[in-house]
């Protein structure tokens, strides 16, 4: 028997269905489930467990998770637990919140900051002790995070018969999309460029915030060279301004990346007193001169792969 709620999705990688719990009640870790069929599932495997660098008594309560523009997400619930129950094998009293977790096949997971994901100061403002965020719907420009909230904290059963007020909740936090990591440049201009991609064509979309007199720019590298792809420099990009989910990158001259199609490229951007969430485009992993599979498991045709000359660059260009 567990007392925790189970999350359960279907892996598009494992092709398994998969459920995160907690293995027996008063175990509080993060236990992985998996089945084909609902009728056989494997032993449970443990994927998250408090370790030296999280808070004395901290256990954790559950973990739904999600898959979400190609990543797997978790709320990781954390309990605070009492430094006067630290005799008990099983304890009860104690806050809830919850930090932000991710993995790349869904089966090992990782944590990011250990911070709160929901927003500060609801404590404060609506005396949650114990929050559960337990599901997502993306919504226009927005994740909407839906969440149990509770006044008091975990087993405060006594207080609450003690009170004529409404002490659960269903609370919404709101999310910008891709809004859950982003680079920044910390002072004045900071870039990054992305491993080598082999073009598909169409635009490229980034979703970006920018200072009152910060910008964004970017520019297409040739590889091996890393030199810039003529018409796609940094200086005939039109500079990116404001707060915008979905924007194209354009050049002055071009409007897309359909002039590269099946050219690998590197995508160098230049973020000036900027934030960047993400970055959208047709493109697949290049890996090298020998076919290789990638991370969907697909193999990219040796075919495709054509580096080392600039001149197939400048007749792209031209064309």
């Amino acid at each position: 028997f567990v007392d925790a709620w189970p999350s359960v999705l279907y892996n598009p990688i494992s092709k398994k269905y998969q459920f995160t719990s907690r293995t027996v009640h008063g175990d509080r870790r993060i236990a992985l489930y998996q089945t084909f069929d609902w009728k056989q599932f494997s032993d449970p495997v443990i994927i998250m467990h408090p370790d030296m660098n999280d808070p004395p008594m901290m256990e954790f309560y559950g973990m739904p998770h999600f898959y979400y523009e190609g990543y797997f997400i978790g709320f990781l619930w954390k309990m605070y637990g009492s430094f006067y129950e630290c005799d008990k094998p099983a304890r009860m009293k104690g806050r809830v919140d919850s930090e932000l977790t991710y993995s790349i096949n869904g089966l090992n997971w990782n944590r990011c900051n250990r911070r709160n994901i929901l927003p500060d100061r609801r404590w404060e403002k609506y005396d949650f002790r114990c929050e559960y965020p337990c599901d997502i719907i993306v919504d226009n420009d927005w994740i909407r995070i839906y969440s149990a909230s509770r006044i008091g904290e975990h087993d405060d059963i006594k207080k609450i018969k003690q009170t004529n007020d409404i002490t659960a909740k269903l609370s919404i936090s709101r999310l910008r999309k891709d809004g859950f990591c982003a680079f920044q440049s910390e002072t004045d201009i900071g870039s990054l460029t992305l491993r080598p991609l082999i073009s598909q064509g169409g635009d490229i979309v980034v979703n970006v915030e920018t200072g009152k007199l910060g910008k964004i720019r970017a520019e297409l590298r040739m590889i091996p060279s890393n030199k810039p792809v003529p018409g796609y420099e940094l200086d005939n990009c039109i500079p990116i301004y404001g707060n915008h989910v979905h924007r194209k990158i354009e050049w002055k001259e071009r409007k897309n990346i359909d002039a590269l199609k099946d050219l690998p490229f590197r995508l160098y951007m230049e973020l000036d007193q900027a934030r960047l969430y993400s970055i959208r485009l047709n493109a697949d992993y290049l890996f090298g001169f020998v076919p290789q599979i990638n991370l969907a498991g697909e193999y990219i045709p040796n075919k495709r792969i054509r580096t080392g000359n600039e001149e197939i660059y400048k007749k792209a260009y031209k064309s």
